[in-house]
């Protein structure tokens, strides 16, 4: 299998059609405060061509009482901005007023 993977993602034209079947999640930094809350933002254009900044909550087992690892999270706030920086800026601000 891992041939076969190997000569598809190397022919250019294939390799433009895969990308656009399987599109890869972009890739995210992120601030966390003490109850576990994450305030993320884009490093890459998601597939709209824009950044994102999101607030995601833990849930399922553990979430709240912290005993147990964390393995579910919520999206409560998703907005998509053209530049990084106002991206960064807005997930910054949220994780700043949740500090209080």
């Amino acid at each position: 299998m891992n041939e076969i993977e190997r000569r598809l993602w190397a022919d250019p034209t294939i390799r433009e059609i895969l990308r656009d079947l399987f599109p890869r999640d972009p890739r995210y930094r992120y601030w966390q405060t003490p109850d576990g809350t994450m305030f993320i933002y884009t490093t890459e254009r998601m597939g709209d061509g824009k950044y994102a900044s999101a607030v995601l909550r833990p849930t399922g087992k553990g979430s709240r009482s912290g005993k147990s690892h964390v393995t579910a999270w919520r999206t409560t706030r998703e907005v998509h901005a053209k530049t990084r920086k106002a991206a960064k800026a807005r997930a910054y601000r949220l994780y700043q007023e949740a500090l209080g």
